[in-house]
C-alpha cells in the first residue's frame, strides 16, 4: 500500500495509527491507497506494534461465582457487551476471600497479559497490594480502595427511599437486615437507613439492626 500512496512504509503506519503527526495531504493519499486496495489493518498486528493485548481482566470473589449471584453475573455480561464493541477479550478469573499473593494471583497479573482490569464486589486488601504493584489500570464495581477509580450506585439515596416508603405507610418499627457492613454498599444502605429514620423524627434502634461480618446480601444471610 506504500507504493500505491507513494509514501514510505513507516508514513502509512502512522497514517493508520493516528499516532504520529501525518500531514492532511499524505493522510488523504494513503486514505485513497487503503479505499482502492481494500485494506484493513490487522487489529493482532497493531497490538504486537503498541504491546497491548486486547484482553481486559475480570477478577470477582469465588463465592460470588460458585452461588447464585444475579448481580454480578449482570456486570460480567455489561462487560462483555461493551468489550465486543471494541473487539475486545474478557477474561474472568475468580480469587478466594482470603488472598494469598504466592498461591492466588491471577495468571494473567503474573504475565501481565491484560490491559486493564476490572474488580467486582469486595475481595482481600491484599489482591489489590498484588494489583498495585502491576501498574495495570484498574476499576473497581461496587467496592472501594484507596487511590483506584470505582463505578458505584446511590446506596445511600436508595435505602432512604425504601425506609421513607415503609415510614409513609405508618410503619414505626423498622429493621435493617444487612451484611458485611465494611463493604461499602451495606454500610452506605446502612446509614441511608438511619438518615431516613432521623428525618421523620424515629429513633435508633440498634437491636433492629442485624448485620454479618462475614454475611453476603442475599436471602440466607436475611433469614
Amino acid at each position: 500500500m506504500a507504493e500505491e500512496a507513494g509514501v514510505a512504509i513507516s508514513t502509512v503506519s502512522l497514517a493508520l495509527s493516528g499516532k504520529g503527526y501525518v500531514s492532511d495531504h499524505t493522510l488523504r493519499r494513503v486514505e485513497r491507497a487503503a479505499k482502492k486496495l481494500k485494506f484493513t489493518p490487522a487489529k493482532a498486528a497493531q497490538r504486537l506494534a503498541s504491546r497491548e493485548t486486547g484482553n481486559i481482566g475480570f477478577v470477582l470473589r469465588d463465592d460470588h461465582f460458585t452461588r447464585s449471584e444475579p448481580f454480578y453475573t449482570q456486570i460480567l455480561l455489561g462487560t462483555e457487551y461493551e468489550a465486543n464493541h471494541h473487539e475486545l477479550y474478557v477474561l474472568l478469573t475468580t480469587i478466594p476471600y482470603d488472598f494469598d499473593a504466592q498461591m492466588h494471583t491471577p495468571r494473567f497479573l503474573k504475565e501481565n497479559n491484560v490491559d486493564g482490569l476490572l474488580v467486582a464486589g469486595k475481595v482481600d486488601s491484599g489482591f489489590f497490594e498484588t494489583v498495585d504493584r502491576s501498574e495495570i489500570p484498574t476499576v473497581l464495581i461496587d467496592f472501594e480502595y484507596e487511590g483506584c477509580p470505582a463505578v458505584l450506585i446511590d446506596n445511600v439515596e436508595g435505602a432512604r427511599q425504601a425506609t421513607r416508603h415503609l415510614i409513609e405507610r405508618g410503619h414505626k418499627s423498622i429493621a435493617f437486615l444487612g451484611a458485611d457492613t465494611v463493604h461499602p454498599s451495606i454500610r452506605d444502605r446502612l446509614n441511608g437507613y438511619k438518615l431516613a429514620l432521623a428525618a421523620a423524627g424515629l429513633p435508633v434502634d440498634e437491636r433492629l439492626i442485624i448485620t454479618s461480618e462475614r454475611g453476603e446480601p442475599d436471602m440466607e444471610t436475611g433469614r
